[in-house]
């Protein structure tokens, strides 16, 4: 056996390997092969910086000043080689960290947070590059949106008629018969007719104002707003008409006030900017952009849509708007109201400084699905506020404050199949629910018996997965992959892939966590049981090892279904 210690050594970065007893070589041993081997790794923990920065010297051999090689004729020989250790030679990009790890030898590639600005390549004044969330440099990271607002003003024709009646005047002088005769004379003064017509001639004026609206390069669209109702055209911006998503849901909202209204449904085209939407006490309505390109109908990519895929998009207009009755200026709340389906729009812009709320609540509403949208800057992406039987499938959430929630005691609701990434904006407002922001998917507020199955959380700066006051909800098959590391996030309730807060009978299974940090960088990829009791499934304390993510929820008990 060998031991090693540098203690023998005046050099810290010099080991020495001494055998349990001498190593005796008989004469005449060949070499190569030699007598023995001695195989060890190395691993630097500080790197000293030379000529040579890519390169760690290496030189092995024994010393006759140490005794290291001894003869019986109590002779003594040295013999040395030198060698060099390549080390990981790691760049960083613009949009991209690199960092060598010592432990592999391996480059390390830690994509910068999104928006982080790089390089402007493509001389488009209307675009302003920015990185995303692979660790790309997008040159339309921001982009130009202008919309055109068209103003019509005219004066009426006026004519004024100016008369002077024709005067005609006779003078007679009688006649007159003495010796002598005097004629008779006549005279007539006339005074012309004269009309005198002043008209004013009709102008139009026209006058063009163009907007322009910078939106990060996700989600956004394209084109001028146009919306159909029932596939006849209500609205479009490209023939100077106002258009926008709120007064074609107030023409819809005169015919579907009762279950028994048959399904109307709300077309948008293009860009589409306005004032909040409110969608109250409705029944049987469907709001739908086009399909992604090349998709059959009804279909949708199996985690939600890329981020430049739908062409159609809603958004709220910077304050000042009016805000309709029932809502708090989000940038869509569908209240009291059942089977309303929300598909394939970019849903983006309920936030702002001045102003800043959710991209969709869904509050106190019935049978109700979002699918296939993609949904950026606002506070909470989407959320299920109270109600039952509501549906989130298939969507793209990025880029907001806030992710995916369920809240204000809503049951029976599913969230499955979407992706919840980087949603990690600044904070406008505090916020009311106690799981705070900057998290991916959220249960809370006493919502029970909701099932969250097959979605992606990443990139969120707080928890992957947060239960904060919910019980009997089931949670499955989610991949929770390298969220937490926000230095604000309040502490003992830290950051990772899970965190668990007055949690009862909940069961998290089968869910694949890693990658998650705490606040200090830390690993954390099991839930953190703060409270609660009751939990169930792998993925909670003590783990357990995971199987597949093959688990199954329990059915929801839900008598109404939501439109495709």
């Amino acid at each position: 056996t060998w031991s090693t210690g540098d203690s023998v050594s005046s050099a810290p970065n010099d080991v020495v390997f001494t055998p349990s007893s001498p190593v005796n070589i008989p004469a005449g041993r060949a070499i190569p092969p030699g007598f023995c081997t001695v195989e060890f790794d190395v691993k630097v923990l500080t790197q000293s910086i030379d000529n040579t920065p890519e390169q760690i010297e290496e030189v092995t051999g024994y010393l006759a000043s140490q005794d290291d090689a001894s003869c019986d004729n109590n002779l003594k020989s040295s013999a040395q080689q030198s060698s060099s250790i390549s080390v990981c030679h790691c760049t960083s990009t613009d949009c991209v960290d690199s960092v060598c790890n010592q432990d592999t030898g391996e480059c390390v590639d830690t994509p910068k947070q999104n928006s982080t600005p790089c390089p402007d390549t493509d001389g488009d004044p209307c675009t302003t590059s920015g990185c995303d969330s692979n660790g790309v440099c997008d040159q339309r990271h921001i982009v130009c949106v202008t919309t055109t607002t068209v103003t019509t003003s005219t004066t009426e024709i006026t004519t004024t008629t100016s008369t002077t009646e024709t005067t005609t005047t006779t003078s007679t002088t009688e006649t007159t018969t003495t010796t002598s005769t005097t004629e008779t004379t006549t005279t007539t003064s006339t005074t012309e007719t004269t009309t005198t017509t002043s008209t004013t001639e009709t102008t139009t004026t026209t006058s063009t104002t163009s907007t322009t609206t910078t939106m990060p390069g996700i989600c956004v669209g394209s084109g001028g707003c146009r919306i159909d109702i029932d596939d006849q055209g209500f609205c479009d911006e490209t023939k100077g008409q106002a258009c926008s998503l709120g007064p074609a849901v107030a023409v819809v909202a005169n015919t579907n006030r009762s279950s028994s209204a048959p399904t109307r449904t709300i077309s948008v085209h293009g860009i589409c900017v306005g004032d909040p939407v409110v969608v109250n006490g409705l029944f049987n309505v469907v709001i739908t952009g086009d399909p992604p390109a090349g998709s059959p109908p009804g279909s949708c990519p199996e985690k939600g849509p890329a981020t430049f895929s739908l062409s159609s998009t809603i958004a709220r207009k910077p304050p000042p708007f009016t805000i309709p009755s029932g809502s708090n200026g989000e940038l869509l709340k569908i209240r009291k109201s059942s089977r309303v389906t929300v598909k394939y729009l970019n849903i983006r812009d309920g936030r702002h400084p001045q102003h800043s709320d959710d991209g969709v609540d869904l509050k106190t509403s019935t049978g109700s699905r979002l699918f296939c949208n993609c949904v950026t800057n606002n506070e909470d992406a989407l959320d299920m506020d109270a109600g039952s039987c509501n549906q989130i499938v298939q969507n793209l959430v990025i880029a907001n404050e806030n992710g995916i929630r369920a809240s204000g005691g809503t049951t029976f609701g599913l969230v499955q199949d979407n992706t919840v990434t980087d949603n990690n904006l600044p904070i406008i407002d505090a916020p009311s629910d106690p799981a705070g922001r900057h998290n991916g998917l959220i249960i809370s507020e006493a919502s029970a018996s909701n099932n969250f199955i097959g979605n992606i959380s990443t990139g969120n700066p707080d928890d992957g997965f947060k239960i904060d006051v919910a019980s009997n909800n089931c949670v499955v098959n989610n991949s929770i992959m390298n969220n937490g590391g926000d230095p604000n996030a309040s502490v003992p309730r830290d950051t990772g892939g899970c965190e668990l807060v007055s949690a009862t009978n909940n069961r998290i299974d089968c869910n694949p966590i890693s990658g998650n940090i705490t606040k200090t960088s830390q690993p954390s990829d099991v839930c953190r049981l703060i409270s609660g009791s009751g939990n169930t499934g792998c993925n909670v304390p003590p783990p357990t090892p995971c199987p597949p993510p093959t688990c199954t929820c329990p059915a929801l008990r839900c008598s109404v279904q939501p439109i495709p």
